[in-house]
């Protein structure tokens, strides 16, 4: 079962996370791509960052893992290279979901009570 989605507008595909999954899919629903997700058991949300980048939000133990996407093939099983732990006030913070904001390079991520905005550090 899907939990979030994200649209890439450079290929005009979306991606798809559920637990330990990541799929692409065509406007139209075809699936292209499929992965399976380490450090994703929990996901809950994802945001298509830039040049191949996805991050994905792991909710039981809060952090945002960052996929590099490039010279993958569907069926492959992706580590992420970056992980981040999510705090607030120094506290262990859990997402639902989470979107990119490509101008300002930051992320707004939403908890069942409040929206909270965290700065990118994507780079491999």
């Amino acid at each position: 079962m899907a939990q979030d989605m994200s649209f890439n507008e450079d290929t005009n595909s979306i991606w798809v996370v559920a637990p330990k999954k990541l799929n692409e899919y065509t406007v139209d629903g075809m699936l292209l791509k499929s992965y399976t997700l380490t450090n994703a058991m929990d996901a809950s949300g994802i945001a298509y960052v830039d040049d191949n980048i996805v991050a994905v939000v792991s909710i039981v133990w809060p952090s945002l893992n960052y996929y590099d996407l490039t010279g993958t093939a569907s069926g492959d099983v992706l580590e992420p290279f970056l992980t981040r732990k999510i705090t607030f006030n120094g506290e262990p913070f859990r997402l639902n979901t989470v979107t990119y904001d490509p101008v300002r390079d930051i992320f707004f991520g939403s908890s069942n009570s409040m929206v909270r905005t965290m700065p990118s550090t994507h780079s491999p």
